[in-house]
């Protein structure tokens, strides 16, 4: 089955390969055979999107020279776009302010042109990026706004990443039931859309939710898929994100060897691409796993390294983890004056940044530094405090659990207010299509009517003709009965009545003449009457 599985991978690879490169290979072709044009330019916007994941240097160059000609032909909607894809490539290499000058930027001139698209995607972009900050509430508005913004577009295909990103935001929260179900969600809507990269980054953070409630086989098959179809794309984030979660998977299960071959294939992926903060996620899962393996030494230069590039991203809630995790690796060294010190510096961010959890721990850590050291005194102080703090973590828990809940009742009424809306807007199309079949009905009628009457014309004047040509045949048998059916028995008569003896009017020859007589008006009676028949014929 693996086998299979492997094989499967592979061909898709390669022919998912294919078609990138040949996607590659036409957008140059177009810009090169291109004007100076507006269609220049978004060519170069395209180019710079396909290459952002796989290749930030060739993003960013083909954003700003985008960016450039779009300025110089006052093309506003060109220049948002190479802004939006700006602000993603300084989102992949750990420049967040950047990222959201250019994002913000790139946002107004969207809206200023009402381009209600290309705002739906900086929103989304900017909500990526207030998350990797750890600004949860900012993230979860922008994502909200998104997923309404897209609703409203009816755009089937930024639908699922607005669904999953707010899936992030009940991941950082704790709400692993309600991030699990917008994964999901957004997966099977991924692959209606036959979408890769979504797919790609949704298995992933599923699997992130499977390893975190305790289910490692479910997390290692989402963590492999996401894995494997990172690799047909050729996205080296999406591989670099991959392999660090099994890593981190397999060093859970204490299998220390192989999640060191996994963080150090990710390590090269991101330094590649010049990701710093999946560099320093990976020194820092190289020095867990040598912290694991006994090696103190690798533990803390690989933890120190990941420290130096949280310190210069500024992540301040990373640097303190980093910093605990330094502060463990020293007391279990038996360096506790070292491991005071990092602990300390832990302590001063959470309590700057309000990191409950982290403060806890590292209070129990300092509190058992000063046992080893035997101050009692300040380990009963750390040891109360931690106490506290978990208590202050309970009610928090509590208070947090009626705001999930005050927001899930907003979030409800919103999501009315958006299906209200919908349906209104269905409601009208329904009405339009309605309108709009009654009037092909009126025309299909009107039409028909006019064809009819056509026709019933065509009959009329048909049937006139017929019976003036049937009148003329008549009025022809007329005339020759005139001339020659009445002329016989006429001129008969004119010739007897010569012959009558008016001298002798009761001779024998008058008297056969008389019958001769009556015989020929007979004849003419008849012929008369035929010719009445034809005149007086209805019609």
């Amino acid at each position: 089955m693996l086998e299979k599985l492997l094989l499967t991978s592979l061909l898709i690879s390669i022919f998912t390969s294919r078609l990138y490169a040949q996607e590659i290979d036409s957008l140059h072709s177009l810009i090169r055979q291109a004007k100076a044009s507006t269609l220049k330019v978004d060519y170069m916007s395209s180019l710079s999107r396909v290459y952002r994941f796989s290749n930030p240097d060739s993003a960013t160059f083909w954003a700003k020279q985008g960016l450039l000609l779009a300025r110089k032909l006052n093309y506003e909607k060109g220049i948002a776009k190479c802004l939006n894809h700006l602000g993603v490539i300084h989102w992949i290499r750990g420049n967040y302010d950047s990222a959201i000058i250019y994002l913000t930027n790139s946002l107004q001139i969207s809206k200023n042109i009402k381009d209600e698209e290309q705002q739906a995607s900086c929103l989304n972009n900017l909500g990526l990026v207030h998350k990797e900050k750890g600004e949860c509430a900012k993230a979860f508005q922008y994502f909200y706004q998104t997923v309404a913004l897209d609703r409203k577009l009816n755009d089937t295909v930024s639908i699922p990443i607005g669904i999953n990103n707010l899936g992030t935001i009940y991941h950082m929260q704790g709400r692993y039931d309600s991030a699990l179900y917008c994964y999901l969600e957004a997966f099977e809507l991924f692959k209606q859309n036959e979408n890769k990269e979504g797919q790609r980054y949704t298995s992933n953070n599923i699997g992130m939710i499977y390893d975190i409630i305790k289910n490692r086989q479910k997390a290692y098959y989402y963590y492999m898929k996401s894995l494997s179809i990172a690799k047909s794309l050729k996205d080296q984030q999406g591989i670099n994100m991959a392999m660090t979660n099994i890593g981190n998977l397999l060093y859970q299960q204490k299998q220390y060897d192989s999640a060191l071959y996994y963080y150090n294939q990710s390590l090269a992926v991101s330094q590649k691409i010049e990701e710093k903060e999946g560099i320093a996620e990976n020194y820092l899962g190289m020095g867990n796993a040598w912290d694991a393996l006994g090696d103190k030494s690798l533990a803390s230069k690989y933890a120190l390294k990941a420290l130096a590039i949280y310190q210069q991203i500024g992540h301040q809630e990373k640097i303190a983890n980093t910093l605990l995790n330094i502060a463990k690796i020293e007391y279990e060294a038996k360096r506790y004056k070292k491991s005071k010190k990092n602990a300390e510096e832990a302590m001063k961010i959470s309590n700057r940044i309000g990191l409950l959890p982290l403060r806890k721990e590292i209070q129990y850590l300092l509190h058992n530094i000063f046992y080893q050291q035997k101050n009692y005194k300040q380990a009963l102080y750390f040891y109360k405090m931690a106490n506290a703090t978990k208590d202050s973590l309970f009610d928090i828990e509590k208070q947090r659990m009626i705001e999930r809940l005050q927001l899930d009742f907003e979030v409800k009424i919103k999501q009315n207010e958006i299906d209200r809306l919908l349906r209104e807007k269905k409601q009208k199309e329904i009405e339009i299509t309605y309108k709009n079949r009654q009037m092909y009905l009126i025309v299909i009628i009107f039409t028909l009517l006019i064809i009819l009457l056509g026709i019933a014309f065509l009959y009329i004047r048909k049937k006139r003709r017929l019976e003036q040509v049937l009148m003329e045949k008549k009025l022809d048998e007329i005339a020759w009965i005139n001339s020659h059916v009445i002329r016989a028995p006429l001129a008969t008569i004119l010739g007897l009545v010569q012959l009558f003896d008016k001298e002798n009017p009761h001779s024998e020859d008058n008297a056969q003449i008389i019958d001769y007589l009556k015989e020929s008006a007979e004849k003419l009676d008849a012929v008369i009457r035929e010719i009445g028949s034809k005149t007086y014929t209805k019609k």
